[in-house]
């Protein structure tokens, strides 16, 4: 069983579109100007505004569970590469699954000069035994929902929400 999704929020998902156009319009713009040399600085601007859509719109994490080893492989991919594969054994012993909701509080600026307090809620996912904890994955709590009933599904441990 495989769930993927992207990683980034859909606010950063559509702000990675709209660099995406605009880097396109831009350097469309500026190469097809016969004065391109002049501008070559913006044209590299515009393949930077690129190049940051395009991190925005395909950084993913892909999940597969599998039932035969008894593991899951976690795989992020950026641009369609690999850039991380980790794969957790799940023992028998492991009898239920822990999600932990964490608020979290920090600080955002804006115009880099006025600090905004910002706080939002992530999820930890645990596997646990009486006497070990193994951590699983941290992600937002639909996510961490669906994993844990992913999990429920293939191994058969049930889980629950602290």
């Amino acid at each position: 069983m495989k769930y993927s999704y992207c990683v980034m929020p859909v606010k950063y998902r559509i702000a990675g579109l709209i660099c995406l156009v605009v880097g396109f319009i831009s350097s469309t713009l500026i190469f097809l100007s016969p004065k391109f040399e002049e501008h070559l600085e913006n044209f590299l601007a515009s393949i930077f505004f690129i190049i940051i859509g395009f991190i925005a719109l395909t950084f993913r994490n892909h999940i597969f569970f599998d039932k035969n080893k008894r593991q899951i492989v976690r795989k992020e991919k950026i641009f369609w590469i690999p850039i991380s594969n980790k794969k957790i054994i799940v023992p028998q012993e492991y009898n239920k699954v822990v999600i932990k909701l964490l608020t979290k509080t920090a600080d955002s600026y804006v115009n880099l000069v006025q600090s905004v307090p910002v706080s939002y809620t992530s999820a930890d996912m645990f596997f646990v035994t009486p006497t070990k904890v193994r951590r699983i994955i941290n992600t937002d709590f639909k996510r961490a929902l669906k994993i844990a009933e992913m999990i429920k599904q293939v191994f058969e441990i049930e889980y629950e929400v602290n």
